[in-house]
């Protein structure tokens, strides 16, 4: 049978004369050096004596592939690493300016401000001027939007370092709400209904994005964005339901210094 050297591309009789060729025969040895000067070598091991071979080679080749995606897959995650330790950060800043605010002595002001009855229509009806952008900016937007719509001449605050708020119900009853737990509920269960549909919408369009696009950066905003936006979703659930957590403490902070006194 035939055998044909790679290097020289001479053909011999035998695969033992091929042997003895490529070891002893000098001009084909001297090729051989010439060639792994310009070779470049797989992840797998194997070398390829061009760019165009190796470029044929791993388009096909599993451990060259394997890798790449590995890589990637590491880069990626320390990307996402990376902005969730300056999420963090930031948080922390917001979190110890907001603590300095609360502590700065405030004036109550006893004015008497007419209030009308707070009901659910009216919750439910202002409810529906809300969107993404407000609950995106957190208790702050939140709070703003409740203070200019939902709660407008419905509640006061009564005393801003208690967070004490005071309004109406249906029969006439004044209702004297410390912590603004009752405030906070009744504002969230009205929200949620008009809030979970736009975010839905807003995730199925960003994960459909993230599947379209190859670009590593863009593909990680896009996780960030998902991530903030189910955070939104399951915080605005737990709030409706009267849950405890950090959003509403801040939320009624910031209402209380948004609301008449």
């Amino acid at each position: 049978m035939v055998s044909k050297c790679e290097i020289c591309k001479n053909l011999f009789s035998t695969k033992s004369a091929l042997n003895k060729h490529q070891k002893y025969a000098k001009y084909c040895l001297d090729k051989k050096q010439e060639l792994i000067k310009y070779s470049e070598k797989c992840a797998c091991g194997e070398i390829l004596i061009n760019p165009q071979f190796l470029k044929t080679h791993t388009e096909k080749c599993i451990q060259y592939n394997y890798n790449t995606i590995l890589n990637d897959k590491i880069a990626l995650e320390n990307r996402i690493k990376t902005l969730n330790e300056t999420i963090s950060f930031q948080q922390q800043n917001i979190k110890e300016l907001q603590d300095k605010l609360a502590k700065k002595p405030t004036t109550i002001n006893n004015n008497t401000i007419n209030l009308q009855p707070l009901t659910s229509d009216w919750l439910n009806e202002k409810a529906k001027l809300i969107s993404l952008k407000h609950v995106d900016q957190g208790a702050i937007g939140c709070a703003k939007f409740a203070s200019e719509h939902s709660l407008k001449n419905r509640v006061k605050c009564l005393d801003v370092p208690r967070k004490k708020l005071q309004y109406i119900e249906t029969d006439g009853a004044i209702i004297i709400d410390n912590k603004g737990n009752r405030i906070s509920k009744l504002f969230f269960e009205s929200i949620m209904p008009q809030i979970q549909p736009i975010i839905n919408v807003k995730i199925s369009d960003m994960e459909i994005k993230l599947n379209e696009t190859e670009n590593i950066d863009e593909k990680l905003m896009i996780l960030q964005r998902l991530n903030d936006l189910n955070i939104i979703l399951k915080k605005v659930k737990m709030l409706s339901s009267g849950e405890p957590d950090i959003l509403k403490d801040d939320f009624v902070r910031e209402l209380c210094n948004l609301l008449p006194k």
